[in-house]
This record gives C-alpha cells, sequence and structure tokens, in this order.
C-alpha cells in the first residue's frame, strides 16, 4: 500500500519494467484501510514486508490491523524494518521470531502464535 503520488508513479514503472504488472495489485489507500480491502476480499499472504516511517509508532499499530485482518496466512511471516530505537512489542497473536540490527535501522521478524491444544 503506498499512497504518495511520486512512489506510486515509481512503483508502477518498476512493476512494469520487471514484467510483474500483470501479477501486481498497487493498493493507494493507506495502510489500515489497504488491510481492510485485503482481508474483505479473502487475500492471505505468505510474507508481509512492512517499512512505515520511522518515529511515528506505527509499527505496533500496523502489526495489529494484519493480526486483526487475518491477512497473514498460517506459517505466515511479517517482516518490519523500523528504527533501531524503537523497541517493539507485537500483539499478543504475534511473537517476536528474530532481529537483525544494522546500525540505526532493525529489521524484525514475527509470526502467528500456534494456538495452545
Amino acid at each position: 500500500m503506498e499512497q504518495g503520488k511520486g512512489a506510486l508513479t515509481v512503483l508502477k514503472g518498476n512493476l512494469k519494467a520487471l514484467g510483474l504488472k500483470s501479477r501486481s495489485w498497487v493498493i493507494p489507500l493507506a495502510t489500515k484501510r489497504g488491510i481492510g480491502v485485503l482481508g474483505e476480499k479473502g487475500e492471505v499472504f505468505d510474507l508481509i514486508f512492512m517499512d512505515p516511517p520511522y518515529g511515528k509508532a506505527l509499527v505496533r499499530e500496523t502489526l495489529e490491523e494484519i493480526a486483526r485482518g487475518g491477512v497473514l496466512a498460517t506459517a505466515g511471516v511479517i517482516v518490519a524494518e523500523h528504527s533501531s530505537r524503537d523497541e517493539i512489542l507485537p500483539p499478543s497473536s504475534l511473537a517476536l521470531s528474530q532481529r537483525r540490527r544494522y546500525g540505526d535501522t532493525t529489521v524484525s521478524f514475527f509470526h502467528e502464535v500456534s494456538p495452545s491444544p
């Protein structure tokens, strides 16, 4: 999901250049609404990559929306890029599986918590 006009133009151009335009769906909506649309359509993803703007506390909020929207496949993974200064506590339905720090940037990997038998 992307709302910036310049970024949308570049994204669409990259998809066309890579021959992926017919296999892609660019959603020009705010993240919360976009996740809702995907959930309503029954879309489920094995891999979700997120890179929200730093310093706006959007990682946890977005993780909550993904969990609530039901768009992550059972064995799916969420990869979140964020500031190394941010301490990210996932919602109870998700668990942190690993974290890799690259200077000021950290990449955190999350998966669904398996229900207890």
